[in-house]
This record gives C-alpha cells, sequence and structure tokens, in this order.
C-alpha cells in the first residue's frame, strides 16, 4: 500500500495550521498533533469518505515543534511518516 503524504500550512503557523493528505485513504483515520513530550496536543478521527481537511487553532499551548501523526485504521494500523510544524505565539 502506498501512504499519503501529510501537507501541514502555513508553516510556521501563529493562530492556526490546516492539515490535509496527499490524497484519501481507503480506511479511517486519526490525525494527532503531539508535543515535544510526546502527548498528543490535539486528536482527529476522520471517517472513510469524509473532507480530510483538518483546521488546528491551538490554545493554552506554549510555541515550539510538533509533529503531526496519522494512523490509518486497515487490516494493520499504518502510522505514515509525520510532519513537523513549528507553533509560533506572538
Amino acid at each position: 500500500m502506498v501512504l499519503p503524504e501529510v501537507i501541514a500550512y502555513p508553516h510556521p503557523f501563529a493562530e492556526s495550521v490546516t492539515i490535509t493528505l496527499s490524497y484519501q485513504p481507503a480506511y479511517d483515520y486519526t490525525v494527532s498533533v503531539i508535543n515535544s513530550q510526546g502527548i498528543a496536543a490535539c486528536e482527529h478521527y476522520v471517517k472513510k469518505g469524509n473532507n480530510p481537511k483538518i483546521e488546528w487553532h491551538p490554545q493554552n499551548i506554549s510555541r515550539g515543534i510538533y509533529l503531526i501523526a496519522v494512523t490509518i485504521h486497515g487490516k494493520q494500523n499504518q502510522i505514515i511518516k509525520t510532519q513537523k510544524v513549528i507553533f509560533e505565539k506572538f
């Protein structure tokens, strides 16, 4: 199976970031935004066939580097290569 790529923009971001995939997977999936301590700051479950575009508006978090990980829920859970984003709070 060829896995889609995670696309996040703008990068770096100050108020919100849009998270999409290069194509819609054939299964449900979860998008997680993970902080530097490995704790999920946000998780969004997406059903197969739903709009894959996610807008994240972080609140009450520190500025820094976050990882976006996508887990595809198929016969076996598969994690797509993570995407790094930088949150710059002004």
